[in-house]
């Protein structure tokens, strides 16, 4: 709303821009680490470089500049491009068309070697809380070269890591307002619990290292704080909450340059917030007691800073201490995966044999089924809408910011740059599935389909590659995603007795040793009840 022109205080409508109503894509970029980099000036080559070159861009796509011509200032500067979110309206669709409309949220990053360090003066070594030299913790300089593809390689039933990730980003969100968290409260704690083996730690390593990327914008660099629990319990009594003390005080320490973001993950924290109830049961109050009451006023502590989060882990969260619970903003099960994971997870494992070559590609292999084509129909449907949704609201502008792909625009201008654009960006969309572009890797990704494509083929071909790694799936129930990465390890171990296999050779000794491994599992579970029953008699 705005006052008209004669200034006589009348209130007239003024169009407005709806932020919510835009399409944005979060773009992450690698840069060099033999280059100086000015990071604003890279995100405008970026933004500039996908505008020019590219008419859709597909989700978890990987790009090098250094492929392209005419990109050498890019290509000296940034090792990848990845796209890693696409946020918008009615998004169904993992291919989105790159128009003026479209927001390109550029996140620059660089890759640090694994650094064992705690504090300033405690460079390069780990920190010890005691003079017998106790390891209390490790920390890592983030974004770390050893964690790099721990978040794409983690698949769960939901989206657990978007959520987490846009929790954090909101905290972070509201302390760079200046939100007064003692009207809006918020703690910056986390906690992963359920059974072993369903990747937590991973889990918590993996998004504190998205979330320095996403915020490099806001940290200049981020710091991961491993904490081990166990060295926190000293053998002389009463001195455990002592160290708990010390501890902390490093990471207070830490927290003075406001330009790190820290990220403490305490795993099995159960060891430091068990139940009190059951610690003071005796007489004498025990040093567990002292521990957690020590965490406890350490977190409260931390609780108005604006550059640390607190990610934890537990297999036993009905042995946690209920105020420990209570402080706790995010409490995220972590269960075992169904069907739909196990299959993602194992078809993962395959997708990286295959590019590993230790899998040889047939070559049945290079013709692709016709179950591409309806995903290619999808996603022209998917154009159609959007650009006929641009269309409708279009302006006088001569130049339009969007492909019109409806029949009337193609009757009224069967020739012209806006056709021959959407035609290019029908078959860029087009090689971006199944084009003769492909790598190999590709090219058998797109015969082991996800399992949304999948599951519709397993009785109309039932002989697939993708139908057969179902029925895999299927009878890995009950099995983590720990166990899960290993069988393909034993498959090969015990069943492929030569250096490169075929696919349909791989899902076999897969199926065996899938079954090897329930017979092995379930043997592990009727030892643990007859050890119990052995207990109690």
């Amino acid at each position: 709303m705005a006052v008209d022109s004669k200034g006589n205080g009348q209130l007239i409508s003024t169009p407005a821009t709806n932020p919510i109503s835009t399409t944005t894509i979060h773009l992450e970029v690698l840069v060099k680490s033999d280059t100086t980099h000015r990071y604003g000036r890279i995100r405008a080559l970026v933004s500039s470089f996908i505008q020019d070159n590219f008419a859709a861009l597909r989700l978890n796509m990987v790009i090098c500049p250094a492929s392209y011509e005419d990109c050498g200032s890019l290509a000296e500067k940034v090792e990848r491009i990845s796209v890693v979110e696409i946020q918008g309206p009615g998004r169904t669709s993992d291919i989105v068309p790159v128009t003026k409309a479209c927001k390109f949220d550029v996140h620059v990053y660089e890759l640090r070697e694994q650094v064992e360090s705690f504090a300033p003066d405690l460079e390069l070594s780990p920190v010890t809380i005691d003079d017998e030299g106790t390891i209390a913790a490790t920390v890592s300089e983030l974004p770390c070269r050893n964690i790099d593809g721990l978040w794409e390689s983690l698949v769960f039933d939901d989206d657990i890591k978007h959520r987490l990730l846009h929790f954090m980003s909101t905290i972070m969100l509201f302390s760079d307002r200046q939100v007064n968290n003692k009207i809006v409260s918020w703690n910056r704690i986390i906690l992963l619990h359920g059974p072993p083996g369903t990747g937590k730690t991973s889990l918590c390593k993996a998004v504190a290292q998205k979330l320095t990327i996403r915020l490099s914008k806001n940290f200049v660099a981020g710091k991961l704080v491993e904490i081990s629990a166990h060295s926190l319990f000293s053998k002389w009594f009463s001195e455990s909450g002592k160290l708990v003390g010390k501890l902390f005080a490093h990471i207070r320490e830490m927290m003075k340059d406001e330009r790190t973001l820290i990220c403490v993950l305490i795993d099995e924290v159960e060891s430091l917030a068990s139940a009190r109830q059951v610690a003071g049961a005796t007489t004498e109050p025990s040093d567990a007691l002292r521990v957690v009451n020590a965490l406890l006023t350490e977190l409260d502590k931390l609780r108005s800073a604006k550059n640390v989060l607190i990610l934890t882990t537990s297999n036993l969260i009905e042995a946690m201490d209920p105020a420990f619970i209570d402080r706790v903003d995010v409490k995220q099960y972590v269960g075992l995966p169904s069907t739909a994971a196990i299959y993602e997870i194992l078809r993962s494992c395959v997708l990286e044999l295959v590019r590993c070559r230790l899998v040889r590609l047939d070559q049945d292999l290079f013709s692709l089924d016709g179950n591409a084509e309806s995903e290619i129909d999808s996603c022209d449907d998917d154009m159609d809408m959007y650009s006929s949704s641009r269309h409708s609201s279009r302006t006088s502008s001569p130049t339009p910011s969007i492909i019109d792909l409806d029949p009337d625009m193609s009757q009224r201008r069967n020739s012209g740059p806006r056709v021959r654009r959407a035609r290019r960006m029908k078959s860029q969309v087009e090689e971006l599935l199944l084009g003769s572009s492909l790598s190999n890797e590709e090219k058998i990704e797109a015969l082991i389909p996800s399992y949304s494509q999948a599951s519709l083929n397993i009785y109309s071909k039932p002989t697939a590659y993708s139908s057969h790694l179902i029925r895999i799936a299927q009878d890995c129930k009950d099995l983590g995603g720990r166990t899960l990465r290993r069988l393909v390890v034993l498959a090969h171990a015990k069943y492929i007795h030569r250096p490169i296999c075929s696919v349909a050779d791989l899902l076999d000794a897969l199926t065996r040793v899938t079954a090897e491994e329930q017979i092995a599992q379930k043997g592990v579970l009727t030892a643990g009840i007859r050890r119990v029953k052995e207990t109690i008699e």
